[in-house]
């Protein structure tokens, strides 16, 4: 995947169009038990480490998709990064576009929001602030159906901020490894909108954990 060679760090276009491939070009066709990736680990369940992921693995995390495409996704991370990674493949067998940005910032986040219309984004609490508290007057983010967070920890005022941000998107809240990929979720229950956002009688926001 060749995004383009301005401050890329990596060979141009032209340098690679100047290669010649020797043979026809075919490659082995993968086993389900190859390794598809190795992520290399900060060490949050453990020693940090290489963690070898499977052909068979990532394909499974990827998901029975829709067979047709659904809406774009605007990722915020970084290929090396697990969610960023995972996420990708997941909207890649559903056939939808997946937009990258280079610096995840508010300014940065909306204006691709604004071009290019993402059905979905996945930002962490902390980007999340950013955007809600930044200058959104010049940008349009009605776009987005599902604006979900996750990775560290999410208070209830964060998700009223994305409520009242995005009041026509759902919340779902994701927590992960490397090693287990997507491992508990707290999302919209019961037809509510998003996480935490139905109340107990005495008023106070309730997260439901659906998959665990």
């Amino acid at each position: 995947l060749v995004l383009g060679d301005r401050n890329s760090g990596h060979e141009t276009i032209d340098a690679l169009l100047e290669r010649r491939p020797s043979g026809n070009g075919a490659v082995p066709v993968p086993e389900e038990d190859d390794i598809h990736v190795i992520f290399y680990t900060s060490g949050t369940t453990g020693e940090p480490k290489g963690c070898m992921l499977s052909q068979r693995t990532q394909r499974l995390r990827a998901g029975n998709k829709s067979a047709w495409p659904l809406g774009g996704e605007l990722c915020m991370f970084p290929q090396f990064h697990m969610s960023g990674w995972t996420r990708v493949l997941e909207h890649w067998v559903e056939g939808n576009e997946v937009t990258f940005v280079r610096r995840p910032d508010a300014e940065t986040l909306m204006d691709t929001i604004t071009r290019r219309k993402p059905r979905s984004t996945y930002c962490i609490p902390a980007v999340w602030q950013r955007i809600i508290d930044s200058d959104r007057s010049r940008y349009d983010l009605s776009s987005l159906r599902i604006a979900d967070t996750g990775t560290s920890a999410v208070s209830v005022d964060l998700l009223r901020g994305i409520a009242d941000l995005l009041p026509q998107a759902t919340t779902a809240i994701y927590y992960g490894s490397t090693e287990g990929g997507s491992v508990c979720l707290a999302g919209p229950d019961e037809g509510g909108a998003r996480a935490s956002t139905r109340t107990d009688e005495d008023g106070r926001f309730r997260i439901a954990c659906l998959m665990a």
